[in-house]
């Protein structure tokens, strides 16, 4: 199969982003699974992950990662909010104060996959309960993300529907640290 027939053959709409990847790296389901140590069951794997249209984001952050990259996911916000000033003073040791004034943790304090979710969750201060209402959850489903660190892409486009925001792959050069650190 080429490239090309990928979007034709799986006509993904959570995971475009990765045939997309694919077709700029010149992979195929096959070609990518001929990079790991089991080749047959790989292959297969993917192709029914692509024809359901989802996987876990720590999966595909492994796809990417295999073939010498990266992937982060980001949600942006449609609309700013409105910050408002607290009426108090908070004098906090100074990696704290660093985290708040940059508005989230430092990259090594954080989760790895789900870190971009719980930053957006802070910046429109929603909570996991409300996360999970709003997109028909239940709280204890969500909880469990958080707690495993990972979610299926599907939520990850629910979320940005229900709450109006924009969600970025972003795919870059791996660092030689990162191979060993990252899912």
């Amino acid at each position: 199969m080429s490239t090309h027939n990928l979007y034709a053959a799986y006509g993904c709409w959570h995971l475009r982003f990765l045939l997309d990847f694919f077709t700029a790296t010149g992979l195929t389901p096959y070609s990518y699974s001929k990079l790991t140590d089991n080749p047959t069951s790989t292959a297969q794997a993917l192709r029914t992950q692509l024809k359901r249209d989802d996987m876990k984001l720590s999966r595909a952050k492994l796809i990417v990662s295999i073939v010498g990259y990266k992937l982060d996911v980001e949600f942006k916000d449609k609309t700013s909010a409105i910050a408002e000033t607290p009426g108090y003073t908070i004098i906090l040791p100074d990696h704290l104060r660093e985290n708040l004034e940059r508005g989230a943790l430092k990259k090594e304090s954080r989760n790895k996959n789900l870190t971009f979710l719980k930053e957006f969750l802070a910046r429109n201060n929603i909570s996991s309960r409300n996360l999970a209402q709003r997109i028909g959850m239940s709280a204890g489903a969500v909880e469990t993300w958080f707690s495993t660190d990972d979610v299926a892409i599907s939520y990850l486009y629910r979320i940005k529907d229900v709450f109006q925001a924009d969600i970025f792959f972003v795919v870059s050069e791996r660092d030689d640290d990162t191979v060993n650190s990252d899912n």
